[in-house]
């Protein structure tokens, strides 16, 4: 691919946007490559641009090539540097977690801005890389942060991430759908989950990139029951929240409605459907009023 008797990093920048727009759109070739030149050898647009002919070595050059190849395979550009930012944290991230997204960082903010400084007892379910109670525990360092996953392999990424980042939160091993994970009644003012809900069937019209790579476990949901999810995790958070307590999901821009439906059904008070930056249905809260022995539990 890369004449190595031309070897600057001008160069190699040029060739290696050409190189992977063959498979993607020139805008996000640009984006990718910019990232890699910058983890690999500190390249910012501005140096590429004003000290373009600085020489690149074979063994460098070897390296950024074997990274470009995964990236026109579709290989996620986080996956191949192995970290992803997040709510200004940097975040370890593989194939076993998802790659955290934008729209969950608006969740993360809706929580902080709804509970400023408080101390409150946070459980997040289905924590992949550890993304939102890290963050949130980063913004609001009062709150008491507990985390599961049904992945160990998830669990043991989001577990690196709170060393990495010295933030304590207990993490626990649990499959919401078929387990009760042991957590007291009345134990959290938050409960709060990005659960996998993509039907099935729109694999066939997502990019390769997640398709092929990210965790499917984390990403799909049955077609003929999307809300299963939804419909556990509000059960199990009418006990695990204190009255008063808030229930926060992330949904599929195209089921705003019906989930909103499901937490009303489970007796959850002053549902509100939130709006992403890009004015797509993606956040639902509701707050559970109810005492234990008043429990609406729809069948």
């Amino acid at each position: 691919m890369f004449d190595l008797s031309h070897n600057s990093i001008g160069e190699v920048w040029r060739k290696a946007r050409r190189y992977v727009a063959e498979r993607t759109t020139e805008r996000e070739a640009e984006q990718t490559v910019l990232i890699l030149l910058e983890h690999y050898f500190q390249a910012t647009r501005t140096s590429i641009l004003t000290h373009g002919n600085r020489l690149l070595s074979e063994s460098e050059i070897v390296t950024v090539y074997k990274a470009l190849k995964k990236l026109r395979a579709g290989v996620p550009v986080q996956y191949i540097i192995g970290f992803a930012f997040f709510s200004d944290l940097k975040l370890n991230v593989n194939s076993h977690v998802l790659i955290p997204r934008p729209e969950t960082e608006e969740l993360v903010m809706l929580i902080v801005k709804d509970h400023p400084g408080k101390a409150i007892r946070l459980l997040d379910i289905g924590t992949g890389s550890g993304c939102i109670p890290l963050a949130v525990k980063h913004l609001n360092p009062n709150t008491i942060a507990t985390a599961t996953d049904c992945s160990g392999l998830a669990l043991d990424v989001a577990k690196s991430n709170g060393r990495l980042l010295n933030l304590n939160v207990n993490w626990v091993l649990a499959d919401v759908l078929n387990e009760t994970p042991p957590f007291a009644e009345n134990s959290f003012e938050v409960v709060v989950s990005n659960p996998p809900y993509i039907p099935e069937k729109e694999a066939v019209t997502m990019p390769e990139g997640v398709t092929a790579h990210e965790p499917h476990l984390a990403l799909f949901v049955p077609d003929n029951d999307p809300f299963v999810f939804y419909k556990e995790i509000a059960r199990q958070a009418q006990k695990w929240l204190v009255p008063g307590g808030r229930l926060y999901v992330e949904v599929h821009e195209d089921f705003g409605r019906e989930i909103f439906d499901i937490l009303v059904d489970f007796g959850f008070s002053g549902v509100d459907l939130l709006k992403d930056l890009q004015g797509k249905d993606r956040m639902i809260r509701g707050t559970w009023l109810k005492n234990q022995c008043n429990f609406f539990l729809p069948g």
